[in-house]
């Protein structure tokens, strides 16, 4: 009896993991399906009805990890003692994103209001074209890594369990 409470317990926990492992990748694809809506948004408000930057960021709520990272961008912005390090330190601490997504982000959230409005403009033009790449890559992985995730959570549970029969 115990051995069967163990390896269905061991069968369980495999699969659960494999869920979380895929949910990365879908938590990834999500930041930057945001990220790309936040940015379009962005530009919008700007280019027409030229709207302050802390009225943007309390109009936009989201349901990534993206909103996370969106409320303690906008407390360090009201403290005034915003960086890019500082930027990159809430990036990472929020998201699975690699270096140069992150030196990309940080870098957009660091030049709004920092800069002209036309240059401004500009760059999210360039922002938005880097983000719709990066989730298309992130579309990818997800369509093929997620569902192999699963697959071989439930798979090395189901292999332990017939080890230990």
């Amino acid at each position: 009896m115990i051995k069967f409470v163990l390896m269905v317990l061991l069968f369980g926990t495999s699969g659960f993991l494999g869920f979380q492992v895929a949910k990365v990748y879908e938590n990834n694809q999500n930041f930057f399906v945001d990220l790309l809506n936040f940015t379009k948004s962005i530009k919008n408000e700007i280019s027409f009805l030229k709207t302050d930057i802390f009225v943007i960021l309390s109009k936009y709520k989201y349901n990534s990890v993206f909103n996370d990272f969106l409320i303690e961008y906008k407390k360090k912005l009201n403290n005034g003692n915003l960086s890019q390090n500082e930027i990159i330190k809430i990036l990472n601490k929020n998201s699975s994103l690699n270096n140069i997504q992150i030196n990309t982000i940080s870098q957009m959230f660091f030049e709004l209001g920092n800069i002209g409005y036309v240059e401004q403009l500009e760059r999210l033009n360039y922002y938005i074209n880097f983000y719709n790449q990066e989730l298309e890559k992130s579309r990818g992985k997800t369509d093929k890594m997620s569902p192999f995730c699963k697959k071989m959570g439930f798979l090395f549970g189901l292999l332990v369990c017939i080890v230990l029969i």
